[in-house]
């Protein structure tokens, strides 16, 4: 849902690199509370807060997509 929300389609990937850990572990972990995790995204960081279960992957790319359009509207 957070990548449809950016904007992502089926088809699209994410970036080339590893996956955050504090992301991976995020997905793996159930929490009965929000989770916030800080990843690096070009030209800064963000600040990811994750609720519940999920694929990892579709939040990397959501979160990339999400600060692109951030940084062409600078």
């Amino acid at each position: 849902m957070i990548a449809a929300a950016a904007g992502a389609g089926p088809g699209d990937s994410v970036p080339s690199g590893p996956m955050p850990p504090g992301l991976v572990a995020a997905a793996r972990e159930v929490h009965a509370e929000d989770f916030p995790v800080l990843l690096d995204v070009p030209d800064g960081e963000v600040i990811a807060v994750i609720g519940g279960e999920g694929d990892p992957r579709q939040w990397w790319n959501a979160i990339w997509q999400i600060a692109g359009e951030h940084e062409a509207t600078q």
